[in-house]
């Protein structure tokens, strides 16, 4: 209290203020005094006895409240103490060009008013997003070379693979991910556009439209092996390979050998054939001469294919091959 006693003149006018320590209430006056208020005015016209009776408070907690971005918007209420069992409205308002996106901390939810019961100290945040939309366009070049998966905040793709050019939306600061994964005989060269880099997977923060493109480029396989001796009439040895139509297929071939007089021939036959064994190409060259012969051919539909490559010699002979895209597998060899 400001005021423990004392002697005074007749008259005198004592003031007297009750303040409570920490974790107590003031109750109010007795004796030669009465009211509820924490102040008192005294006047002295007689000896005094008065007191001053407080009691243990109930305990108050501390509410607290911020908004993430602190631009993003406010809430009607930021911080505060409360008794126990207070119920405490909150009330989420964005700023121009944003939207609230959720409760955090000691709250949950998306939902801008929130109702919070006050049984403990409580620290909770207001999430904001911008509202401001922008434009994802992806391009895997060439086309179905690879895959391209984005996660992250962008509408409806979480996970998806593409082909061709998908467009997504996002909001402003949006953070996407962006992974490039080959298709079977392609490798991945890098990211063009507003894509940087050659890793495989990057990280795009939205802050504008944007136009990336993951780049592939064949890949090249050498296939080295020895073709045995034909015993009558040839040998020859079979790969295989799923492609698509219109995909390209380039490379070189060289066979190369012993002579022998018993040779029926001095040639060696490249043959490529769709799943139904129809032959769209027919490369011959001379394993005597020992020349590398270039290839090309384009699937004409969506099949299995196989490349033959037999010579008529009575001697075994080397083959070596580079083929692009890559992917093909041996599934025979023979002669006869």
């Amino acid at each position: 209290m400001s005021n423990t006693g004392g002697s005074y003149d007749s008259g005198t006018s004592v003031e007297i203020i009750a303040r409570p320590s920490a974790g107590y209430d003031f109750v109010g006056w007795s004796g030669d005094a009465t009211g509820t208020g924490s102040s008192i005015t005294v006047k002295m016209d007689s000896d005094k006895t008065i007191t001053a009776t407080f009691r243990k408070g109930a305990p108050e907690y501390l509410l607290t409240v911020v908004a993430s971005p602190a631009s993003g918007g406010s809430v009607n209420i930021t911080t505060g103490k409360y008794l126990p069992g207070s119920q405490v409205e909150l009330k989420a308002t964005p700023s121009a060009g944003f939207q609230f996106d959720s409760w955090t901390g000691d709250a949950s939810g998306n939902s801008p008013t929130l109702s919070i019961t006050m049984n403990s100290d409580k620290k909770i945040t207001a999430n904001f997003k911008s509202s401001i939309i922008y434009v994802l366009r992806v391009t895997v070049n060439p086309i179905d070379s690879g895959v391209v998966t984005i996660r992250g905040d962008v509408t409806g793709s979480s996970g998806l693979g593409v082909t061709g050019t998908p467009y997504f939306t996002t909001t402003s600061g949006a953070s996407v991910t962006l992974t490039a994964t080959a298709a079977p005989g392609y490798e991945f060269t890098g990211w063009g556009g507003d894509g940087i880099g050659t890793t495989s997977t990057i990280s795009l923060t939205m802050t504008s439209d944007k136009n990336v493109t993951a780049n592939f480029k064949p890949g090249t396989q050498r296939i080295e092996l020895t073709v045995p001796p034909g015993q009558k009439e040839s040998s020859w040895v079979v790969f295989t390979r799923t492609l698509r139509n219109g995909e390209q297929i380039k490379g070189t071939i060289l066979v190369t050998g012993q002579y022998d007089v018993q040779d029926r021939s001095q040639n060696w036959t490249m043959v490529v054939t769709d799943a139904s064994g129809n032959q769209i190409y027919q490369l011959i060259g001379n394993w005597f001469g020992a020349s590398s012969r270039g290839f090309s051919f384009n699937a004409l539909s969506d099949s299995e294919y196989k490349i033959k490559i037999s010579h008529g010699s009575v001697n075994s002979k080397a083959l070596q091959m580079d083929i692009s895209p890559s992917g093909w597998k041996q599934i025979e060899m023979a002669s006869n």
